[in-house]
């Protein structure tokens, strides 16, 4: 099990995977965060996430709930089994979001 949180998680990201979080969801830094831990902090709260969700589309919808219920940590075999498709562009859009 992983005790890596959201904050540690974007902190290992480069800049091209934040400029596509901020072009994914722009209310993040709108007003600018002062730092990553409140960055995670907003990105991470509720209703940051309902308006994430509100931008999936079935087939990604589909793709996260099946992540949910899937024993953790799961593959992307046991993934694509669960959701029966191929799941590249679903599994871009969802670690965009």
């Amino acid at each position: 099990m992983s005790t890596e949180t959201y904050a540690d998680w974007l902190r290992a990201r480069d800049d091209d995977e934040l400029r596509a979080l901020f072009a994914c969801r722009p209310e993040l830094i709108t007003p600018v965060p002062a730092d990553i831990t409140a960055l995670s902090s907003r990105a991470s709260a509720p209703s940051a996430l309902s308006r994430a969700l509100d931008r999936l589309d079935r087939f990604a919808l589909s793709v996260f709930e099946a992540l949910l219920v899937l024993p953790s940590p799961t593959t992307r075999d046991d993934l694509a089994a669960a959701v029966g498709a191929d799941l590249r562009a679903a599994l871009g859009r969802l670690r965009s979001l």
